[in-house]
């Protein structure tokens, strides 16, 4: 049986996704229990987290790898962290074998190129791709 989050389109076939919370998925959950909090509060503790991680170094200096798929929330994430952040992330994208590639996830790739970034693809070979998968 496939579910749909309560709150957003997020479906149950998704990878890792569990509906939990009487049928709200993760990200749903944990944005409910810090709707309270201000942005710039939970900003502050994201910075803390970076830089307790990275051991205080230089943000200036640090560089950030963000995954993304082709998907709908790709281009919506590298704009987050380029606009809110004012982080320049590269972007790694796993390529889909030709059978399972969409002209959306095409598209809304190019898009990430045409807006300027830095983006590496990985084509593993189609024995490799079944092993990973």
């Amino acid at each position: 049986m496939i579910y749909r989050c309560k709150k957003c389109l997020n479906l149950s076939t998704r990878p890792n996704t569990s509906l939990k919370r009487g049928g709200i998925c993760e990200p749903c959950s944990y944005a409910i229990a810090n709707q309270s909090l201000p942005f710039n509060v939970q900003l502050e503790g994201f910075w803390s987290h970076i830089d307790k991680v990275t051991n205080g170094k230089n943000r200036n200096e640090l560089k950030f790898v963000l995954g993304v798929s082709g998907g709908k929330d790709s281009l919506r994430q590298a704009e987050f962290c380029r606009n809110i952040l004012r982080i320049e992330p590269t972007l790694v994208s796993v390529g889909y074998p030709p059978s399972m590639t969409s002209p959306v996830g095409v598209k809304n790739l190019n898009n990430l190129f045409r807006k300027n970034y830095e983006i590496y693809n990985a084509f593993p070979a189609t024995k490799t791709y079944k092993k990973l998968a």
